[in-house]
């Protein structure tokens, strides 16, 4: 996977480049959800997730893609 990081002038990293297929692909992987397809407990997880990540504490594009990709996409994509 070939990722890019945008960082600040004191190397803190402020935002995330991927490939756009990939991008497309988690995209597709998640467009089919609607918001009352999620109970209020993952709703509020999703939340406090969306908090860390802006607040700099959130997790890699790697780990969060083996959550939503089936192993063999993610072999395909990260070739790992």
């Amino acid at each position: 996977m070939n990722i890019q990081y945008l960082t600040d002038v004191h190397g803190q990293r402020t935002a995330v480049l991927i490939p756009i297929e990939e991008w497309n692909t988690l995209q597709e992987r998640i467009a089919f959800h609607d918001k009352d397809d999620f109970t209020p407990e993952e709703l509020a997880e999703a939340e406090v997730g969306w908090q860390e990540c802006v607040a700099g504490k959130g997790e890699s594009v790697e780990d969060v893609m083996r959550e939503l990709l089936p192993e063999d996409r993610i072999i395909a994509i990260c070739g790992k």
